[in-house]
């Protein structure tokens, strides 16, 4: 506990970045950078890692990383990996071990695929949402407790990712996370412009609303910089649906005369791993703040086991 506040304690804030309703400050960290590390897409880039399947079969809990770099590799809690059988999450973060083979525990994102696009996994670009990440990270928890093993709680991922869909107004034929996103782009690449990374930038704390979301903070500034845009996108994506559900929301109270008077209006175009085993911190929060917790500087591995799995034609 200690250890997590004298990391804590040594954060530092940057300027306010605003708009619409989502506030992010930068932040900074005075410790050393004493761990060489890359990030998933640095190593997916160099060819120095493959992700797959676990065998044929593919059983949906259990991808397999092979790392044949001479540094760790870091893998984000809830990074997408996109292709083979069916696009997954990241259930936890882990630290690869450079020249390794990790089986490492996943979520499925794509409830309506089973075949194969690629014999390998690319990354998507993107980080779950933090409201469904939340609710998953709880499962993942509650399977530790209980089994010693990071399991979600699958048939709530999917449902998750379908109410995704329908507050975004997308409609994805495999039911696809990455779908969602993509359909956001071009709102999501304002959010984006509005808040670059800046430099020596090692995390960020967000508001949506002026009330916080989360904060995330990594040990090495290179590495921060190629995440940032994933986690962005993560938090907005999150505001930017709480903005539709709100409106919604609004527009099923007004009397009728008022709610088709507006839509007539519309219609007419008015309208890190340090020395001390920290490699960085992350707080996710759903209805209210959760706690804070730190990033694994092990490597957590799961023989393969018989797993049902949801097959979606």
């Amino acid at each position: 506990m200690q250890t997590t506040l004298d990391f804590i304690a040594q954060i530092e804030f940057g300027e306010l970045q605003r708009l619409k309703n989502v506030t992010v400050i930068p932040l900074f960290h005075t410790a050393p950078e004493t761990l060489a590390y890359s990030t998933l897409a640095e190593a997916l880039r160099d060819g120095v890692i493959a992700v797959t399947e676990l065998n044929a079969r593919g059983p949906v809990p259990n991808l397999k990383v092979v790392n044949n770099a001479d540094t760790p590799v870091l893998l984000l809690d809830g990074e997408e990996l996109a292709g083979a059988k069916q696009n997954r999450v990241l259930n936890t973060s882990v630290l690869l071990d450079a020249h390794s083979e990790t089986i490492i525990p996943v979520s499925c994102t794509e409830a309506g695929r089973w075949d194969y696009t690629s014999q390998a996994f690319t990354e998507s670009g993107y980080v779950m949402p933090r409201d469904l990440q939340a609710e998953r990270a709880s499962a993942v928890s509650a399977s530790l407790d209980q089994v010693q093993e990071f399991r979600s709680d699958q048939s709530a991922v999917w449902s998750g990712i379908d109410h995704m869909a329908e507050a975004a107004a997308v409609t994805s034929p495999t039911g696809a996370m990455t779908d969602i996103f993509e359909a956001k782009e071009k709102e999501l690449d304002d959010y984006l412009d509005a808040f670059p990374c800046v430099p020596d930038q090692k995390g960020l704390l967000v508001f949506v609303n002026g009330t916080v979301v989360g904060f995330d903070v990594i040990s090495r500034t290179a590495a921060y910089e190629v995440l940032h845009p994933k986690l962005v996108k993560s938090y907005v994506m999150d505001a930017l649906l709480r903005r539709r559900t709100a409106a919604a929301k609004r527009r099923s109270k007004m009397p009728v005369h008022l709610s088709q008077r507006r839509k007539h209006v519309r219609k007419r175009g008015i309208n890190q791993q340090d020395s001390d085993g920290t490699i960085g911190l992350r707080e996710t929060r759903s209805s209210d703040l959760r706690s804070c917790t730190m990033r694994p500087s092990f490597t957590p591995r799961s023989s393969e086991r018989k797993n049902r799995r949801r097959l979606v034609g």
